[in-house]
């Protein structure tokens, strides 16, 4: 989480507790440093491991660090640059892989969404098409899930309210579908997307007028 301390500085801390016995296991404030993961912060839990996802103090680059509770006893850097070099980083959504320790990142760059696939130390994971294709939108929410069985990815986005849905082949590359205009006739605010079965996908959100349904991806 990030907090802003009395020096006016946001930083971030990692807090990993026990919660059988509500105890603390570490408290670790993350480094100030220029490239290091600080804000947006998000965790993901892996087979062995907690992926810590954040951007930089200037929120141009998105980075990584890790924390291996059986033998780290503070978070490591895995990564300043998963996201470097592409303009500023408005908004991100994570999510791991359902079936494999791998993740999935898609982030708003200047207006361009770009989703990008990781393997658990965080080394890119290249579609065998080359990319999954970018998306134009200045999108001010995002939300991602992703599948190794149905062996997809599927990303909502909101741009003026407007929900819309798109999805590719988690190893191809190649896009599936496209649906613009989710939930029509109703704005959305806060929404996240998840897997409900096989090639399904259930939109949960707030809005105002209508209400959430199924959707397939």
């Amino acid at each position: 989480y990030n907090n802003d301390d009395p020096d006016g500085v946001d930083n971030g801390y990692l807090h990993v507790l026990l919660t059988a016995r509500d105890q603390t296991v570490l408290f670790d404030e993350l480094p100030a440093t220029s490239n290091e993961v600080a804000l947006k912060l998000k965790a993901l839990a892996l087979s062995d491991r907690f992926i810590i996802l954040g951007t930089n103090g200037a929120a141009d680059r998105i980075g990584a660090r890790r924390l291996i509770v059986a033998s780290d006893e503070a978070s490591v850097s895995v990564s300043t640059s998963l996201y470097s070099g592409l303009g500023a980083i408005t908004v991100f959504a994570a999510c791991k892989v359902e079936g494999s320790d791998e993740f999935v990142i898609v982030a708003n760059c200047a207006g361009t969404l770009i989703t990008r696939r990781f393997n658990s130390t965080g080394v890119l994971q290249n579609p065998s098409g080359g990319a999954y294709a970018n998306v134009t939108a200045a999108a001010t929410g995002l939300s991602v899930y992703a599948s190794a069985t149905d062996n997809q990815i599927v990303i909502g986005y909101v741009v003026a309210g407007a929900l819309s849905i798109q999805s590719y082949n988690l190893t191809t590359g190649a896009t599936l579908a496209t649906a613009v205009g989710e939930l029509a006739g109703v704005t959305v605010g806060a929404f996240h997307l998840l897997r409900l079965g096989a090639f399904t996908a259930i939109v949960v959100a707030s809005a105002s007028a209508g209400c959430g349904r199924g959707e397939e991806a």
